[in-house]
């Protein structure tokens, strides 16, 4: 496995292996690193579909808000590394964030995504999907691969990225893979490690009223759900406030584009992030009536 710092060696080295085999299907997995199973499944696919396989680690300071946990974020580069030699990765791109943004980041030209990037968590979270999407489309710009693969438990952020491809042009296949969660239910994240023992056994909690909602919401029709819906999101934002979660968000939505349901919708996801201590949770369910 190749690691690799800087963007003009990256650039370098995909050109010469183009050059080599013009055959050559790249697959990128773009991460934050501190990675657990919930990436290595995207990592899996990623390799058992492509030909070349990269893996980037970029702890990305633009999408972090000001309140936000930049400075501790888990960075666990030399475990990692470990991990992706198992799984045949072939090129680890790590750069700095100098190298990423020379002029500092505040400086630095962006991409938004305006439809999409202040509503839901854009907008309890200001500026975070304008980090995302400048720093994937720099990503896709030195990469050029023709397959990504995301996970859906970000899923406003993998409708974004979505949208970014199409806006852009990018010739590139999206593929995203289900939310990976724990034995008892807690999704997959490198945030879980902030949780305290007794906040790790509270947690699974979220999903299970979460999947409750949706039980409840599927055994209705379009029109009873939307004129019940703030009744039933109230149901469960007092359930999950009795065991100590502070509700941050908690919403029905069109599956497709995120937008509020009407009475043609039929794909349904249900968007959650809540406090749990200092640690915020994010999940979702999706379904079809």
């Amino acid at each position: 496995m190749l690691i690799i710092k800087k963007p003009t060696k990256l650039v370098s080295i995909l050109k010469k292996q183009r050059l080599c085999n013009p055959d050559l299907y790249v697959s990128l997995i773009a991460t934050m690193g501190n990675l657990h199973q919930g990436h290595f499944e995207l990592i899996k696919y990623g390799r058992l579909k492509s030909n070349y396989l990269i893996v980037s680690i970029f702890v990305n300071p633009m999408q972090f808000s000001t309140f936000e946990d930049f400075n501790i974020y888990p960075k666990k580069l030399k475990e990692d590394i470990k991990r992706l030699i198992e799984y045949q990765v072939d090129i680890l791109f790590a750069p700095t964030s100098k190298a990423m943004y020379p002029n500092n980041y505040k400086n630095h030209t962006y991409i938004n995504v305006p439809k999409y990037s202040s509503i839901l968590e854009g907008e309890k979270r200001p500026g975070h999907f304008l980090g995302v999407t400048t720093i994937v489309s720099k990503l896709f710009n030195l990469i050029s691969p023709q397959l990504v693969v995301f996970g859906e438990k970000d899923f406003q952020q993998l409708i974004i990225i979505r949208q970014l491809i199409m806006h852009m042009n990018y010739n590139i296949k999206i593929v995203s893979l289900p939310t990976i969660r724990a034995f008892d239910g807690l999704a997959l994240s490198s945030r879980n490690q902030y949780l305290t023992i007794k906040e790790r056994k509270i947690a699974p909690i979220l999903y299970k009223i979460l999947l409750q909602l949706s039980k409840n919401i599927q055994n209705k029709n379009i029109k009873d759900i939307i004129l019940q819906k703030k009744m039933l999101l109230h149901e469960a934002s007092i359930k999950l406030n009795s065991y100590g979660f502070k509700v941050d968000l908690l919403k029905i939505r069109s599956a497709k584009d995120l937008m509020k349901l009407n009475k043609h919708n039929k794909n349904i996801i249900i968007l959650c992030s809540a406090w749990l201590g200092k640690t915020r949770l994010i999940d979702n369910i999706k379904f079809k009536l």
